[in-house]
């Protein structure tokens, strides 16, 4: 695929589109993540989960996370300082530098773990399960 829009796509229900429009914010649901690989365990976190598909792929996922989508404006993701994910491959560096100032910090007591497991939540695998759409 490779491709991507201007347009970040938030699906939804009906009942939290109309939430939505109502309140002008997003709502945040909280999605378990599998982060054992850097810290041994699974994490919950907050967030509002887009995609940017450009809408000629779109039908393809449609439904997936439910049947109604609002899309966003690139200049609206930069307005409101809307930090997307950081996709990381399991095996790569990245996670075992996380892994390796996490334990580091852990040892030495400091705040600084505050500031990483504040990284590790903008983080996701590249591939792994979504149980709660049973894919």
């Amino acid at each position: 695929m490779g491709l991507n829009s201007n347009i970040l796509w938030h699906q939804t229900n009906y009942k939290s589109l109309r939430k939505i429009l109502k309140g002008k914010r997003f709502l945040c649901a909280y999605s378990v993540e599998d982060v054992t690989d850097i810290i041994g365990q699974n994490l919950t976190f907050p967030m509002v989960s887009m995609c940017d598909l450009p809408l000629s792929e779109f039908s393809e996922f449609q439904g997936k996370y439910d049947h109604y989508s609002i899309g966003m404006s690139r200049e609206w993701d930069i307005k409101n300082r809307f930090t997307p994910i950081w996709y990381y491959e399991a095996k790569s560096r990245v996670p075992q530098l996380l892994r390796r100032e996490i334990l580091n910090a852990v040892k030495r007591g400091d705040d600084s773990i505050t500031s990483l497991m504040d990284i590790l939540s903008y983080m996701k695998k590249v591939e792994g399960p979504l149980p709660k759409h049973n894919y």
